[in-house]
């Protein structure tokens, strides 16, 4: 379980990527990839993901994530 901190596309590979700030430190990094910051999370508590590999919920069942044509970059 996770807090999305990131939405949007990156310079390590194309498409759309989530950014998670994880509960407990099972993470690969802080937030920051190839000397980019993308978000801040403390040491091992950052992830990138496919947002086909996440459950979002938002209150009463909002819809969180936009088609990727939406993100600019």
């Amino acid at each position: 379980m996770g807090v999305v901190k990131y939405v949007g596309r990156t310079d390590f590979a194309p498409g759309i990527w989530l950014g998670m700030e994880l509960r407990n430190p099972k993470g690969k990094h802080d937030g920051q990839i190839g000397g980019r910051r993308y978000f801040q999370t403390k040491m091992n508590h950052g992830v990138m993901i496919r947002p086909k590999m996440a459950s979002v919920h938002g209150i009463n069942g909002e819809e969180l994530l936009k088609p990727e044509t939406e993100y600019p970059f």
